[in-house]
């Protein structure tokens, strides 16, 4: 940034507790050089670094961009930053992102941005850049321990520039997103700002209204993720709409096939969210698998046998995860997030593959009692399950990829 336009965001600073200027709204000597920023080859470079330039479209979302100068302290609605959130709702908008990268202008010791999915914290200071998905990555900024050093400005000035990403040849689909984002972060900014230095019980309403939603949507995002329940969503009212077991069939093996790829490509995987899925999708399938064995259970002399089947075979599964644990059961290893370990604790020491073999009994037990309203939903199990044992068992995945000498965003 030139030494003129510096000048100018810092007296911007001095003068207002908080301040946020779209682009389209900026001084000229200010405009002019968030334009050229906006374009630096820097920024550029390392989007396409992560997305081929054969296959993607990088573009700025010039609507969006903007200079904001904050308080340290976080006031009002202002607060929403110091907890952990998303900034967008187009989560469900598959093929696109529009990224946020953030520029630091001020000199800055005092505040770190994290982001837990991925286990990372960023101090940006004066010239850093970092991105990220707008609508669909957690993150949140906090205050760093220590003393601050003496030549940090007091407020926190940073530039808000904006990308949106979608596969090459299909402008009007990237440009449809980057739209809707616009509109989206218009409406939002305009409440936002009304709602920085809240002096009426209107304003105090707002604001908390604001923080809460924030805290909904993070907590769906985190522990469930919005595309995941968007899809379930989706697949229960074709369900309602049409044959229930079309349903079933669309959100009970979703889970397998994560299972497969993960463990097959290794590579560029979000642990967490990989975690998180597998264990949503899981937890949709059993829900099912309850609701239509337990309302279909008889009582006749087989009952007895299949809550036998039932009790032994998810609860050696049980067991087992526990033994494991959950990094270790979700490829801890095989994605390099904790050390292999062996197991020796029961039931590992009596049963090879005790998680799988404990599932295939259980469903052998759920068969009984829904093979006539369901004659294909266990075995579809079992036959996942196999797979799965199958890929791990032969150790059946991708070569690791040569490390690239270059360096690019983490």
């Amino acid at each position: 940034l030139s030494p003129v336009c510096l000048g100018s965001l810092r007296r911007a600073a001095s003068i207002n507790a908080e301040y946020m200027g779209f682009n389209v709204d900026l001084p000229d000597n200010i405009h002019d050089e968030v334009q050229r920023i906006t374009t630096a080859s820097e920024i550029t470079d390392a989007f396409y670094e992560l997305f081929p330039r054969s296959k993607w479209q990088v573009e700025p979302v010039w609507g969006m961009n903007e200079v904001y100068v904050a308080s340290k302290k976080g006031h009002g609605s202002d607060k929403v930053f110091y907890t952990k959130h998303i900034d967008g709702p187009w989560f469900f908008y598959p093929f696109a992102s529009v990224y946020r990268c953030i520029v630091a202008v001020s000199k800055n010791s005092e505040i770190a941005t994290l982001f837990p999915e991925i286990d990372k914290k960023k101090v940006l200071t004066d010239g850093d850049v970092c991105g990220f998905d707008f609508s669909r990555e957690i993150h949140w900024i906090n205050t760093v321990d220590g003393k601050a050093n003496q030549d940090d400005d007091f407020r926190r000035i940073c530039l808000k520039l904006h990308y949106v990403v979608y596969p090459k040849y299909f402008w009007w689909y990237g440009q449809a997103l980057a739209y809707l984002t616009t509109c989206y972060n218009t409406a939002a900014r305009q409440l936002f700002v009304s709602t920085l230095m809240p002096k009426t019980n209107l304003a105090e309403a707002a604001s908390s209204l604001i923080v809460n939603t924030t805290l909904f949507a993070y907590g769906v995002q985190e522990y469930m993720g919005w595309t995941n329940v968007a899809y379930v969503l989706t697949c229960f009212w074709i369900g309602s709409k049409s044959d229930f077991r079309l349903r079933i069939l669309m959100t009970s093996f979703v889970h397998y096939f994560k299972y497969l790829a993960t463990y097959y490509y290794r590579e560029d995987v979000c642990f967490q969210r990989f975690k998180r899925d597998s264990l949503f999708f899981k937890t949709v399938a059993l829900v099912q698998i309850a609701w239509y064995y337990l309302s279909g259970l008889p009582i006749r002399a087989s009952t007895l046998f299949s809550l036998l089947l039932v009790f032994i075979g998810y609860g050696l599964s049980g067991m087992a995860t526990t033994a494991l644990g959950m990094d270790l059961t979700y490829f801890g290893a095989e994605l390099g997030q904790v050390k292999p370990k062996q197991i020796t604790k029961f039931p590992y020491d009596v049963c090879p593959h005790p998680m799988i073999v404990g599932q295939v009994i259980a469903l052998v037990g759920v068969h009984v009692v829904i093979r006539d309203l369901l004659p294909w939903l266990a075995p579809l199990h079992i036959a996942c399950y196999l797979a799965v044992l199958s890929q791990e068992v032969f150790d059946f995945h991708k070569s690791p990829a040569k490390k690239s000498s270059s360096k690019s965003w983490d």
